[in-house]
């Protein structure tokens, strides 16, 4: 990270909080919300957050382009996962100010330096339709 995303900024995280990061939101990213959760808003409005940005799944394969990347959120600010360290429960987490995403190299690769106001012109042009049956 220090080398190639976050060269402008003193790295603030550790190997475990980068760790937790890529757990939590894999978790999230692919959870089931049932629409009469109480909290459904809420936890639907994280899920959009952490959500691979191209739908595609995680690997972590060398050289495969799914193999998943440690990003940034927003461009051109400091990647810090907010994690307190020696982290016990979720409430040592900061999802304000978090700006690291875990995604697909593929996904973080088309997005390159794009605003993310041109998230949305990119995903149309790069989402293909493909049928749910198997091959």
């Amino acid at each position: 990270m220090q080398q190639y995303c976050n060269r402008r900024w003193e790295t603030a995280d550790s190997i475990e909080t980068l760790y937790l990061e890529c757990v939590f939101q894999v978790c999230v990213g692919r959870k089931v919300i049932m629409t009469d959760d109480q909290d459904y808003s809420q936890k639907l409005a994280m899920k959009e957050k952490h959500s691979e940005f191209l739908g595609l799944p995680l690997d972590i394969e060398h050289r495969n382009p799914l193999t998943f990347a440690i990003a940034h959120r927003v461009h051109g600010q400091l990647m810090r996962p907010e994690w307190a360290i020696n982290s016990k429960t979720l409430t040592n987490r900061d999802d304000f100010t978090n700006n690291i995403l875990i995604e697909t190299q593929s996904s973080n690769f088309s997005k390159y330096s794009f605003a993310e106001v041109n998230y949305p012109m990119l995903e149309l042009g790069l989402k293909i339709p493909m049928g749910t049956q198997a091959f």
